[in-house]
């Protein structure tokens, strides 16, 4: 688990799902991704489940710290140990959450993390 002042990234629960179902089906939040396309719960379960096993990507659910419900992800993919390369994302869930420098905090974290590890 990566710790920070405002957060904590670590791995997904089961209770993390519902709340990942919902931000996939959000349109007006998947506009900022790009094309928004509905997802069903069985996919997104499946999506985090399978993600430990693909070596091109590491996957982080973010929590504020000492709390335990999700309030976002962080998403890195195509890695490339040989180029040095990496894409990430991240959402922060719900607007409630959103400005309040969660995601600055763990873009942070992350880019240490992948230049560290």
């Amino acid at each position: 688990m990566l710790i920070g002042t405002k957060i904590t990234m670590g791995p997904f629960v089961p209770e993390d799902y519902g709340a990942m179902y919902c931000w996939a089906n959000d349109i007006a939040a998947a506009r900022l991704d790009g094309a928004f396309r509905p997802v069903n719960l069985v996919d997104v379960v499946r999506q985090f489940e399978n993600a430990g096993n693909d070596q091109s990507r590491v996957m982080f659910a973010i929590r504020k710290r000492a709390e335990t419900a999700i309030i976002g992800y962080l998403h890195v993919q195509n890695i490339s140990s040989v180029h040095r390369s990496a894409d990430i994302s991240i959402r922060i869930g719900e607007e409630k959450n959103r400005g309040q420098g969660y995601a600055k905090e763990a873009l942070t974290m992350a880019l240490d993390y992948c230049w560290g590890t």
